[in-house]
C-alpha cells in the first residue's frame, strides 16, 4: 500500500528543505526515498504560515491520486466545497510571462532613477516597483490605475502596492518628465544600438470621457472624430521605430508649435544635434525647416504640391524629364509615353514608380532680417529646397477611389442640405452652393482641379546630394511612427483617459509611452519580422501557471515557436510542464541585463 509523505531535511545554514517521500521495505530494512523536492522552509514562509502542516497536506492528497490510479477502488476523488469570501470569483492562475518584460525594464535603470528622485523625499513607498508594474499590466492586461492595483494577484510573486501609492508615484514621474524621458532613451542604448541618424515625428489625440474642459482637456472637433474633449501627444521615434521622446500638450494645440520644444530639448539633453527631422505635410512650417538645416541637420517632408508657384508646378507637370525608380540605365521618360503604358498595359504599369527633381524656385524665407555693408536690409535666412515628385498608377487609383466616395456623400448632403464648412479632406469642398443656396450642384472645377494631382506626390527635403531612391527609402518609413500611434491606441488602450488632472494625465501618457518603448525594444531583440505585435503581447499574456498545491505550477500553456525564442534571447527556462516555486523564483531574476 502506497503512504506519501513529507521528509525534512536541516540544511547547513539552519534552514530545511522538503521532499515528498515514501517508505521503501528492502532486506527487512526501511528506508526513505526522496521522490522530488518542493522547496525550501524560508521561501515556502513567504507563502504559508506554517509549510510543514501544508505539505503534509499535500503528501496525503498525492498519496490517495496515487492509489487511485492503481486501481484502488476503496478510495475516491475528494472533493471540497470552495470558501465563499470573496463577493466575486477569482482566478488562481499566475502570470509568468511578465519575467521578460521585468528583464527590460530592469535593464532601463528605472531603480536607479527613483533612487535619485527620492533621495531628498521623506518616501516610504517604492515607486520604482509601482511604476515597474504599472508598464507591465499595461502592456499585457491594460486597464486603469484601479484595475491593476485589484488585480496583482494575477501575477506570480506581484509586488505588494497601496492603491494610494499609486497615485503619489504618478505625480512623482509627472514632476520629474525631461528626466525620466532623458533616462530611459540614455538606458535603452545599453539594450539595443540606437538609429538616430533619422528621427520621425508625429502627433495623435486621446479623447477623456467627460464633458469638462481646463488645462491640458480641451473640447475641440480632432482626429477621433468623436467631439470629445482631447488632450495631444508629439511622439519623436529613431529610425529602427523605437520610441525616443514625447510631449503632451493640450488637445486645441497647432500641431505645428509642438515640435521645436521638444526637439530643442532632444539636441540638448540628450547629446543628438546630426540627425535627418521626417514629418508628414500638416508638420512641416518654415521655421521647422530651417530648425532642420542648422548643426548638421536636414528635413525630409510632405510637400502638398497644389500649394507650389505657379512657375514649380509647371515644371512637375511638364512632359520632359521623368525617371523610372530602380532604373539603373537612368533612362529618361516622357509622361504622355507613361499614361500611354499605364492605359494599354494597367497591371503591368501598376507597381511602377517614376520620379523628377528639381530646385524649388522660391527660396523660404521664415522672416528673419540682416543688414548689409551698404545698411540695406535683407533675408538672413531665405534657403533654397530641393523638390522630388513621384508619380505612381497605384496612388491614382487610390487617390480615386478615395475621391469617388467623398462624392457619393458630397450628393448625399446635397439631397439632405446638410452643408457645412469646405475644408481639404471634406466632401463639402466638392459642392457648389450657387446664389444663396439655389442650384446646389457638384463643383466641377474643384473635381477639375483635383484630378489633374491624381497619381502625384510631392517630398521637399535639404538633402541636395543623396540619391532619390535613398530618400524615398528613407522616408517610407514612416509607417513605422503611424503603426507606434496604432500600438498606443489599440494594443495598450491608452484612450480613453479618465484623469482629470494634468499631472496625472501627464504620468499615465508616460506610462504608456514607456510601455510602448518595452515593447519595441522587446521585438528588437526577438529581431524576426515573422512574429506582429499582436502575437507577441498575446504570448506573454497566455503564459500562466496553476498552483496545483503549495509549491507547485503547473502550466496552463503550450509550447511554441516564439517561446523557444524567448527562451533563448533572455536565458530563462519557461518551457517546462510544471514548475516549482524555486524554479520561478530563479527564472524572475533578471538575466538579460548584467
Amino acid at each position: 500500500m502506497i503512504i506519501l509523505k513529507i521528509n525534512r531535511v536541516k540544511t547547513a545554514n539552519g534552514d530545511y528543505n522538503y521532499y515528498l517521500a515514501k517508505s521503501v521495505r528492502k532486506n527487512n530494512k526501511v528506508s526513505t526515498v526522496n521522490l522530488k523536492p518542493l522547496g525550501k522552509h524560508s521561501e515556502l514562509l513567504k507563502i504559508y504560515d506554517d509549510p510543514f502542516l501544508e505539505l503534509k497536506k499535500y503528501a496525503k492528497e498525492k498519496t490517495l491520486e496515487e492509489r487511485i490510479e492503481q486501481g484502488d477502488l476503496n478510495y475516491q476523488l475528494i472533493q471540497r466545497p470552495l470558501n465563499s469570501n470573496e463577493a466575486i470569483s477569482n482566478t488562481k492562475l499566475k502570470n509568468i510571462g511578465h519575467f521578460y518584460l521585468s528583464d527590460i525594464i530592469d535593464g532601463l535603470d528605472l531603480k536607479g532613477l527613483f533612487k535619485d528622485i527620492k533621495e531628498n523625499l521623506k518616501i516610504k513607498y517604492d515607486p520604482y516597483q509601482i511604476t515597474k508594474h504599472l508598464i507591465i499590466d499595461r502592456v499585457i492586461y491594460p486597464r486603469s490605475k484601479f484595475g491593476t492595483y485589484k488585480h496583482l494577484h494575477q501575477y506570480y510573486s506581484a509586488p505588494q502596492i497601496k492603491n494610494q501609492d499609486i497615485f503619489k508615484t504618478l505625480d512623482l514621474i509627472s514632476n520629474n518628465l525631461l528626466t525620466y524621458q532623458e533616462h530611459l532613451y540614455k538606458n535603452s542604448r545599453k539594450i539595443v544600438k540606437r538609429n538616430t541618424k533619422v528621427l520621425y515625428y508625429d502627433c495623435t489625440n486621446f479623447y477623456f470621457e467627460t464633458n469638462k474642459t481646463g488645462g491640458l482637456i480641451q473640447h475641440v472637433f480632432g482626429k477621433d472624430k468623436n467631439g470629445k474633449p482631447l488632450v495631444g501627444l508629439g511622439l519623436f521615434m529613431d529610425g529602427d521605430g523605437i520610441p525616443l521622446a514625447f510631449d503632451v500638450h493640450s488637445g486645441n494645440t497647432n500641431e505645428q508649435t509642438t515640435v521645436l520644444p521638444l526637439e530643442r530639448k532632444i539636441v540638448k539633453d540628450f547629446g543628438l544635434s546630426d540627425f535627418i527631422y521626417i514629418s508628414d505635410g500638416g508638420i512641416n512650417s518654415n521655421e521647422i525647416r530651417f530648425f532642420n538645416t542648422l548643426n548638421n541637420r536636414d528635413f525630409i517632408l510632405s510637400e502638398t504640391l497644389k500649394k507650389l508657384s505657379k512657375e514649380d508646378l509647371e515644371i512637375v507637370f511638364s512632359n520632359d524629364n521623368w525617371y523610372e525608380l530602380g532604373d539603373k540605365r537612368n533612362k529618361r521618360y516622357l509622361m504622355e509615353d507613361i499614361l500611354k503604358f499605364e492605359k494599354e498595359k494597367p497591371n503591368e504599369a501598376i507597381n511602377r514608380v517614376f520620379y523628377k527633381d528639381f530646385i524649388l524656385n522660391k527660396p523660404i524665407d521664415i522672416g528673419l532680417k540682416e543688414k548689409t555693408e551698404n545698411n540695406r536690409i535683407t533675408n538672413k535666412t531665405a534657403f533654397k529646397q530641393r523638390l522630388i515628385v513621384t508619380y505612381k498608377p497605384k496612388y491614382k487609383l487610390y487617390k480615386e477611389a478615395l475621391r469617388l466616395g467623398q462624392i457619393e456623400r458630397a450628393y448625399k448632403i446635397i439631397n439632405n442640405k446638410t452643408y457645412n464648412n469646405k475644408k481639404a479632406n471634406n466632401p463639402n469642398r466638392y459642392i457648389d452652393l450657387g446664389i444663396n443656396h439655389e442650384n446646389v450642384d457638384i463643383d466641377l472645377k474643384t473635381l477639375e482641379k483635383d484630378i489633374k494631382f491624381d497619381g502625384y506626390y510631392g517630398l521637399v527635403t535639404s538633402l541636395f546630394e543623396d540619391s532619390v531612391e535613398d530618400i524615398l527609402k528613407v522616408n517610407s518609413f514612416k509607417w513605422k511612427i503611424e503603426d507606434n500611434i496604432k500600438v498606443f491606441k489599440f494594443h495598450l488602450k491608452t484612450r480613453p483617459v479618465f484623469h482629470r488632472m494634468d499631472e496625472r494625465i501627464i504620468a499615465h501618457l508616460t506610462i504608456c509611452f514607456t510601455a510602448l518603448l518595452v515593447i519595441r525594444l522587446l521585438e528588437n531583440l526577438i529581431d524576426d519580422p515573422t512574429f506582429t505585435t499582436t502575437q507577441i503581447l498575446n504570448q506573454l499574456k497566455t503564459m500562466q501557471v496553476n498552483p496545483t498545491n503549495l509549491s507547485i505550477y503547473e502550466a496552463t500553456y503550450t509550447g511554441s515557436n516564439l517561446l523557444d525564442k524567448l527562451d533563448e534571447i533572455f536565458n530563462k527556462n519557461l518551457r517546462m510542464d510544471k514548475y516549482t516555486n524555486i524554479q520561478l523564483n530563479k527564472n524572475k531574476r533578471n538575466s538579460l541585463i548584467k
